[in-house]
């Protein structure tokens, strides 16, 4: 009962039927639980849980500090924190958030550890909690950041994190607001389209992270155009930049077949289709118009699964403005219709 606090999981023994996959408690154990039952304990089935406060921010660093001093390598840290993350998210963002930021350059290494222990449906309960999608932001950004060279290992267990981060897609509230918040302070002119581009990049991953990805989308971009004359510095390689590092998913193309005046497959139905359901939160895309002249991310809210929302963003937005749902190919055709490059879900 000393952890009896909001957020908290309680895991409960359930045997699994092989065939079925039918869910049972396991019943000798709940017997055992039921004969040893102390009659004194019934009040406290009516008890309810603590508020989950977040410690000072001075007690927080201490207490962070005295962890990684502690426990010194990325797998025994990543092994305390996704139990943590696990047993009560609510109460474990500050911390992990906190770990992160103190465990610099290491968060790479912990980052993956922490996504080593994790398994299918563990991560899917983190998925389904805001907490949860809190910590799983702070996870996507360090991997992110992942160094110019990796080990084997190191690139397997990378692969495997982002097969587990793509199942979900989705990111936090606190995440979203920071993306919308730079969109209405965003100054029009000068922060043409892909800047806002990497703008929102510091919402999503970092302010660092976006900056590495500009830096390296117009070296190579610079040396595309100095052997062939191309200028392939545009929303196709940012999205491949990105993907490349393992966060984002396949390329999408629409073709625009000019006859119908229409793209295949539908435009709208693609985006909706690729995020998850069952998984609620925001989800990003990629979006290249008018043969990469045009870079704009759609920001899609299905917080209410019944009726998610499509969001138009690029340097003309002022937060969630401009929202494209049942609409998005009439704002499509707003640009000269070509060959339309949208980058899936989990920029």
């Amino acid at each position: 009962m000393t952890q009896w606090k909001v957020g908290l999981r309680f895991p409960l023994p359930v045997e699994v039927h092989p065939q079925t996959g039918e869910r049972t408690l396991h019943p000798d154990l709940i017997a055992d639980w039921a004969n040893s039952f102390d009659p004194d304990w019934l009040p406290l089935l009516d008890t309810t849980p603590e508020a989950t406060e977040a410690p000072p921010p001075d007690q927080l660093q201490d207490s962070v500090e005295a962890f990684l001093q502690e426990t010194t390598s990325p797998l025994a840290r990543g092994v305390h924190l996704s139990a943590r993350a696990l047993r009560n998210a609510p109460e474990a963002q500050p911390f992990i958030e906190e770990a992160f930021r103190l465990a610099e350059p290491e968060a790479f290494d912990l980052a993956l550890a922490f996504m080593d222990q994790l398994v299918i449906h563990q991560f899917d309960i983190l998925a389904s909690q805001t907490a949860g999608q809190g910590i799983i932001d702070t996870i996507r950004s360090a991997l992110a950041d992942a160094p110019s060279t990796l080990s084997s290992a190191q690139q397997a267990s990378l692969a495997r994190a982002n097969r587990l981060l793509n199942r979900s897609g989705a990111f936090s509230a606190e995440t979203v607001e920071e993306f919308r918040t730079i969109y209405v302070v965003m100054v029009p002119g000068p922060n043409y389209c892909m800047n806002a581009v990497y703008e929102g990049f510091e919402a999503l991953f970092s302010e660092g992270v976006s900056r590495s990805i500009q830096r390296q989308v117009g070296r190579e971009s610079e040396e595309v155009l100095r052997r062939t004359g191309r200028n392939t510095n545009h929303m196709n390689r940012i999205m491949e930049t990105v993907r490349a590092r393992g966060s984002a998913g396949p390329e999408m193309q629409l073709v625009y077949r000019r006859r119908r005046d229409t793209w295949e497959p539908d435009p709208e139905a693609t985006v909706l289709g690729m995020i998850d359901p069952t998984v609620p939160g925001w989800y990003f895309f990629g979006l290249s118009l008018d043969a990469a002249y045009h870079s704009v991310i759609l920001a899609v809210d299905n917080t209410d699964a019944a009726g998610p929302r499509i969001y138009w963003m690029d340097q003309h937005s002022r937060g969630f403005d401009d929202e494209v749902t049942g609409v998005l190919m009439e704002k499509m055709r707003l640009y000269t219709p070509s060959v339309v490059s949208q980058k899936s879900r989990g920029i």
